[in-house]
């Protein structure tokens, strides 16, 4: 049988504490924190291009939010 997966999203505007508030999150879960922004960045880089570019780029390009997503 297939594991259930459990996942919490956290979403607001840059700067509004979202990082600070999944930190505590994980902690008192035990779940993993993984951040959209760490892996926009990491498909940024391996594309050689910006982060705003890659924002940009995802605008368009769904798949890309798809990437993330999964």
């Amino acid at each position: 049988m297939n594991e259930l997966k459990k996942r919490i999203s956290i979403s607001g505007e840059p700067g509004s504490g979202k990082s600070t508030f999944a930190k505590s999150v994980a902690h008192y879960t035990g779940f993993e924190m993984i951040t959209t922004g760490n892996i926009f960045r990491k498909l940024a880089a391996e594309r050689g291009i910006s982060i705003t570019q890659l924002n940009e780029m995802a605008e368009i390009q769904k798949e890309l939010d798809a990437q993330v997503d999964d």
